[in-house]
């Protein structure tokens, strides 16, 4: 069997393949060439890995501890040394290119959910104060949806979102909405309402355009 494992901000580890058993198996069989040629492939994802990781930035500040990692999630978010994802830059929605600096992130006792606190800064920056933002990693994700929820100030703006064929994942970054009381409580009920109305229309017209091109 074949397992991967990565330190990030906690350690991970996955299977890559299942068992498998060589027993009473021959020398000259497919089933060995198929083994060498995994073995084969192995050792050069291992020298891609090596020399992606000698190329590495090393952190200023030492890397968590089995120790660190028992405090709270508050003082996780504060550590620099936290490794964050290496989509740092991008086209936004009005054309500008943006730079990302993470922060922190927003689900730290959910690893499976890749979701960070980011500051994004342009290039055409000049006096407009940096904004905080959203930055998610999902394997599904409607940009129509969520521009047609902030057409109707039902979703934080939309910054960016694309699938990358690489990752056959989505980056999407969307403004920080910071929680707290609601200014209005009662409008909440409506605002939920309203957001389903949206969605039934929206999948209104997908069904309608898919039957119209025959899908």
């Amino acid at each position: 069997m074949v397992s991967g494992s990565v330190f990030a901000d906690r350690f991970i580890s996955e299977r890559l393949t299942d068992y498998i058993f060589l027993g009473s198996t021959s020398a000259r069989s497919d089933k060995m060439f198929r083994v060498a040629k995994l073995c084969f492939v192995l050792r050069e994802c291992i020298q891609e890995l090596e020399g992606y990781d000698r190329g590495l930035d090393i952190p200023s500040t030492p890397p968590l501890t089995s120790s660190t990692r028992t405090k709270s999630s508050q003082v996780q978010a504060n550590n620099t040394a936290i490794p964050h994802p290496y989509f740092k830059q991008f086209k936004a929605l009005n054309g500008k290119n943006v730079r990302l600096r993470y922060l922190d992130r927003l689900a730290p006792d959910n690893p499976e959910k890749a979701v960070f606190r980011a500051v994004a800064e342009t290039e055409e920056q000049g006096n407009e104060p940096t904004s905080e933002v959203v930055v998610k990693f999902t394997p599904n994700y409607s940009e129509i949806a969520h521009k047609l929820l902030e057409s109707k100030a039902l979703a934080p703006r939309l910054w960016f979102c694309q699938q990358v064929e690489e990752d056959d994942m989505f980056f999407v970054v969307m403004d920080l909405v910071k929680g707290g009381s609601p200014a209005n409580s009662t409008s909440l009920s409506s605002d939920a309402d309203s957001g389903l109305e949206i969605s039934q229309k929206l999948s209104r017209n997908f069904i309608l355009e898919g039957l119209s091109l025959g899908i």
